[in-house]
């Protein structure tokens, strides 16, 4: 009932064939086979990056009651939680955009969780008004997760394959969200907010390493490609 490409029901991406009396290139369908492909490090390495930073993200069910905990108002605790969901759609935005010029720096710009909970931590305290650009910087992190994701998936792995690959690392992201909200309970009740927040850094660190090492991955995997 599932097929990955439109190929597997015979049929082929728009343009493709005859225009104007000139024959127009298919899409590149170049890359390395799904069996060959979970069997390597490397896919690893590209679907934790995601699944890092989709855990780290569940700290957002705590940041109102953080704010709240700070002294700030409702209408500022408010105002912050917007910023999360601003920085969530301008993330996927910019780091798509980012990508298509150079997917180091759109990886980098991925990781702003990790200038955002040293902000929430440190500063935020202190400064109020610094939790709101924590807030968006932490909100683009959310929304790149499933930007990401995928863009580095088919620079590692190619297009030949791409739905099957991408689709066993969501189910290993999928699972890892399902337990978080319990384990997040567990580590902020433990913990605390600013220990909770130091767990999401670390795997905001841990997403962006990943992410970089895959990118030097792709470089290897791709003389394994095959039409």
């Amino acid at each position: 009932m599932i097929r990955y490409q439109p190929q597997d029901k015979g049929l082929l991406p728009i343009g493709a064939g005859q225009e104007n009396g000139q024959a127009v290139k298919a899409a590149d369908t170049s890359g390395l086979e799904v069996k060959k492909a979970l069997k390597t490090s490397a896919f690893y390495v590209v679907a934790f990056c995601p699944l890092c930073i989709a855990f780290a993200c569940n700290m957002n069910l705590y940041l109102n009651s953080y704010y709240l905990s700070i002294g700030m108002t409702t209408v500022m605790a408010g105002t912050a939680a917007s910023a999360v969901m601003i920085g969530n759609m301008s993330g996927k935005l910019v780091v798509g955009a980012i990508a298509d010029r150079s997917l180091k720096t759109a990886t980098v710009v991925a990781g702003s969780g990790i200038i955002a909970m040293p902000l929430f931590i440190l500063v935020a305290p202190k400064i109020m008004w610094a939790a709101w650009v924590a807030a968006f910087l932490f909100g683009i992190s959310f929304g790149s997760c499933n930007t990401l994701g995928p863009i580095l998936v088919k620079n590692v792995f190619g297009n030949k394959d791409f739905g099957a690959i991408w689709s066993q690392a969501t189910r290993l992201q999928a699972v890892s969200v399902t337990i978080a909200s319990v384990v997040w309970g567990l580590i902020v009740e433990n913990m605390g907010y600013a220990g909770g927040m130091w767990v999401s850094f670390a795997l905001f660190v841990v997403a962006l390493l990943l992410g970089l090492k895959s990118l030097t991955d792709a470089k290897g995997m791709r003389e394994r490609w095959t039409e």
